[in-house]
């Protein structure tokens, strides 16, 4: 099968978010034209379009728009209300996508399952990072050693006590990041739609970075048990720095979504941090991270190219959320 081109949007590309009621989308001499009530609203060039994030009820898109954006490989997230994502399109438009697909759809079961565990193993590295730089060191830690195993347990109680370390984690977590009172609950309009749009933001760049990868977003690493595919397993070891953006904007009275916390959370996904090899930005390392799972589905090689955030001290990510700071 002779293989696309596909045109490249530049790194500086941004997340375009769509959010008042009503309104269209189409595409005409190479811009994005977003149509509201009393007319156009905003022109932009398709080449500046990284991804769409749609919370319009009512919004309509033409099929030249969804073709154009599908050859940028700018994927569209539909949110509902609270920012929670819903919908996820996937362009099919790029290079190698065929016989990188074919690779995925072949992999071996416990491989997978290796890569898995590989890329949450980093998530609770960079969890444990961002909790002792909230000023709770070692409290995950402590966590695990009480739940420890006993020598000769059996399968069944190892995952059991597994999976109740995991639930006292969750409980936990937002009360160490974003203050004790706080309560994560998705449906809800406080703070909690600043953590789902982090969210959703996130998860548009890693579809954008599957994509680029040529791989497909549905054929997940773990088995068919994980409804969210490969884009949720690419999440996984930069969930919490998104976490650790929304939980500063919230403790400094930030509870619901405005312009503030829209900027602030999309600088950060292109915003200069200090990484584990110098300076990154997340976008990068997710790209970077996509094509090593690449690497590994066609050539069966367990190497994977993780390069996360150093998070030290948290005032360093904020700074970087509102374009300040020397290095985070």
């Amino acid at each position: 099968m002779e293989q696309e081109t596909l045109l490249q949007a530049p790194a500086e590309a941004r997340i375009v978010e769509l959010d008042d009621a009503g309104g269209s989308v189409s595409f005409r001499h190479g811009d994005i034209a977003i149509v509201g009530e009393e007319g156009v609203i905003q022109r932009i060039p398709i080449i500046e379009i990284a991804g769409m994030v749609a919370r319009r009820p009512g919004m309509s898109w033409s099929g030249s728009a969804l073709a154009a954006l599908s050859e940028r490989g700018a994927g569209i997230v539909v949110c509902d209300a609270n920012y929670g994502s819903r919908m996820l399109s996937w362009p099919m438009s790029g290079r190698r996508w065929p016989s990188r697909i074919r690779a995925q759809m072949a992999l071996d079961g416990p491989f997978g399952r290796y890569l898995l565990r590989c890329l949450a193993k980093a998530r609770d590295d960079q969890r444990e990072m961002v909790v002792a730089a909230m000023g709770r060191a070692n409290a995950l830690k402590a966590l695990r050693k009480s739940g420890k195993l006993t020598v000769g347990a059996s399968r069944v109680s190892r995952n059991r006590k597994r999976d109740d370390i995991e639930d006292k984690i969750r409980r936990q977590y937002w009360s160490w990041l974003a203050g004790r009172s706080f309560r994560r609950n998705p449906s809800k309009a406080d703070g909690n739609a600043v953590i789902n749009f982090a969210r959703t933001m996130l998860r548009i760049e890693a579809t954008r970075a599957v994509h680029k990868a040529a791989l497909h977003p549905s054929i997940g690493l773990g088995g068919t048990q994980r409804k969210g595919g490969l884009v949720d397993d690419l999440m996984l070891p930069y969930l919490p720095v998104a976490d650790l953006a929304a939980a500063l904007l919230i403790a400094t009275g930030q509870h619901r979504m405005d312009e503030t916390a829209r900027v602030a959370i999309t600088r950060l996904f292109t915003a200069p941090l200090r990484g584990q090899r110098g300076l990154m930005q997340i976008r990068t390392g997710l790209e970077e991270l996509a094509k090593s799972l690449a690497h590994c589905f066609e050539t069966g090689e367990a190497r994977l190219d993780i390069n996360l955030p150093v998070i030290q001290d948290p005032s360093a990510i904020y700074d970087r959320m509102f374009g300040g700071g020397d290095n985070a």
